[in-house]
This record gives C-alpha cells, structure tokens and sequence, in this order.
C-alpha cells in the first residue's frame, strides 16, 4: 500500500568480488562481518524512530547477503522486528549467490520469513561464468532446487548481457535453462564496464549493437514463455512483480539502512556513508538533498510498463509531438508510456523529455 514503507537492508560483504563489479564490498572479511552487524543493529533501531508506518516489503542486498556468518540474519531480524511495525502480507527478498546458497543459509532465510529469493545466475555457460563469477550452473540448480524444497516458490534470475565470449546462441540458452527449473522472475542487465574493475583493466569493452541484439532476442524469448515486462530490466510471471523494486520506480517511500543505503523519505533522498570506518563510528549519514519529484516522476515511471500520467509531461515540448509522430512513445489512458520495441533506448528517450 501506498502508505506503507519499503525497508533495505545492504549486506556489502562478498566471497570475491566479480570482475565487473564496482559496488562498495568487501570479499574475504569475516573479521568485519560482527562489527558491521552490530553497528547495522544500531542503524535501524535509529532509523525506526522516525516512522510508524508499516514495513510491507524487506529486501536484504548487497554485496552478498548469503555470505554473512550463520545467525546474522537472525539478529537482524529480531530488530527489524520489534522496532518496526510488520505488515502480515510482506514481500521479504534476499539476494544470494548461487555458490553460498547452502541449506544453513535457506534455512535461517525461512526462519526469518523471507519468501522471495534472488540469485546472480549471470549466464549458464560456465566457460563464460569463469571469466567473471565463481560459481557454476550447476551451483545454480542446486541453489533453486533447495529454495524450493523450503518452499520458497517466488524465486528471481538475474542474467548479464555483453559479457566476455558471450553470444545471442548463450542468452537464448540460458533463458531455456531457466524456465526449465520454473522461476517466476527474470532480470535482464546489460553490461557495463566500470573504471576499476577486473574487466576495465583488461582492456574489455562491451560490443553495444550486439547487447541491444541480446536484450531484444531475450525479451522475445521470454514474452513467449508468458513473462511481462513490467519494467525495462525486469519480467515476471503475473502477479510475481518485485514489489519492492516498484516502490523505487513509483516514488514510494522507503528506507535504506547499511553501508551506501539509499532512502527516499519525506520527500529527502539519503545516501548513507561509503567509508566503512565512518559506519563503524556510528556516523552512518553520507548526504541528502530534497527529491526533485517532478524528473523523476518522468526518469522513473517511463522505465516502466505502466509509463507516466501525461500531466508531467511538458505538452508544448516538441520532441514529444516527435516521438509520438514517429511511433516511438503513445498516450494511452492519460499515461505516456515508450513503445515495447524502443525500451532500450529509453535513456535517450527520457533525456529529451526532462
């Protein structure tokens, strides 16, 4: 509902770092994890003095959450909820690696009440994961399949387009696998590089024709096999959209508690600190600023299938007659949406519209 609050929660330990990865996370800190939980503890019970709203949707990120040390999900838990109010109809989602998704781990996730799982596939082609991850497909099903027997249904895929060696052939492979082992969501990110990581280093550089050949060849495939694209990188089975993750595209409020969180509160958006030592002395703030609703009523709703209501667009604006002329964008219902085949150009789309 719109009167209730998403709560994030961000996890920003790894087993190793992906060599496309510039999150704020750190691989092989163990030593850091109960510090960093203690003082996550500490975080929330602050943050929960400023609302009595109800918490509906919970989504633990990261990083890795299902590389955190057995219990720590518990603790948090156990704040989150006798500090918070908890909606009985709560969409709980964690994300997790397919290599960590071990049966401890699946187990406390049930105990906590988690009931959608998101795993990094990636690929299915292990040639391909070498080059970036550490897990296999075969880590992948196993990881599904063990959800599933803890009867965590609601299970999400998330699949990487321009990867290195990487074909439309492989995309249309994967996306097979994956709805052979009956998921209900599927998110679908192109790559890319930034400075710092594995792949920047090594000179890597993503052919763009090919990903857009990718992205279109995937949302296809999956719109025959019944999923909706309800947002450009995201398709689901009906009725299994990521509620959480329409709260971001819908402006709804929600807070963001860890190392780098976000929130949107109030009309403040907040980012936490990056600086880990910062976090461990208890200054969890990074900065704020007052949300320009307006641009991102429009960035965040043409992201979408629903689109965004035609009263925030500036009609007198020439490029939209353009657009429309030219079957790019439509109006229907009093929403301005972007026609299915030119999802992917939608930044260029947006930005001419803003």
């Amino acid at each position: 509902m719109q009167n209730n609050l998403g709560l994030y929660i961000h996890i920003p330990f790894c087993n190793s770092k992906c060599t496309y990865c510039d999150f704020v996370s750190f691989d092989d800190a163990k030593d850091m994890q109960r510090n960093y939980v203690t003082n996550l503890i500490k975080e929330i019970e602050f943050e929960s003095y400023k609302t009595n709203k109800k918490i509906d949707t919970i989504f633990i990120g990261g990083g890795t959450p299902s590389s955190l040390y057995q219990g720590a999900l518990s603790q948090i838990f156990k704040t989150i909820n006798d500090r918070f109010k908890i909606d009985e109809n709560i969409e709980f989602s964690i994300e997790a690696n397919p290599e960590s998704c071990n049966q401890g781990f699946i187990k406390e996730c049930v105990d906590i009440g988690v009931n959608r799982l998101s795993l990094g596939l990636q690929s299915a082609c292990d040639k391909i994961l070498k080059n970036i991850r550490k897990h296999t497909f075969f880590d992948f099903i196993n990881a599904v399949s063990l959800a599933k027997k803890y009867k965590i249904n609601n299970i999400n895929s998330d699949i990487m387009l321009g990867l290195p060696s990487q074909s439309i052939a492989d995309v249309i492979n994967t996306i097979d696998e994956i709805i052979k082992l009956e998921v209900s969501h599927i998110s679908v990110y192109g790559l890319k590089i930034e400075d710092g990581t594995v792949l920047q280093k090594q000179g890597y550089q993503v052919d763009e024709d090919l990903s857009v050949q990718m992205y279109n060849t995937a949302y296809q495939k999956l719109k025959a096999f019944g999923f909706i694209r309800y947002e450009v990188s995201n398709f689901a089975k009906k009725g299994f959209e990521c509620r959480h993750n329409k709260k971001y595209w819908n402006l709804s409020e929600y807070l963001g508690v860890g190392l780098n969180a976000s929130s949107l509160y109030d009309g403040i958006r907040k980012t936490n600190t990056c600086d880990m030592n910062q976090y461990f002395k208890g200054i969890f703030l990074g900065s704020q600023e007052k949300s320009d609703f307006l641009i991102e009523k429009i960035m965040l709703g043409l992201r979408t299938s629903d689109g965004v209501d035609i009263k925030y667009i500036d009609q007198t604006n020439k490029k939209l007659c353009t657009f429309i002329e030219n079957g790019i964008v439509f109006i229907e219902n009093g929403r301005l949406k972007i026609k299915e085949e030119h999802f992917y150009i939608m930044n260029s789309i947006i930005s001419a519209l803003i």
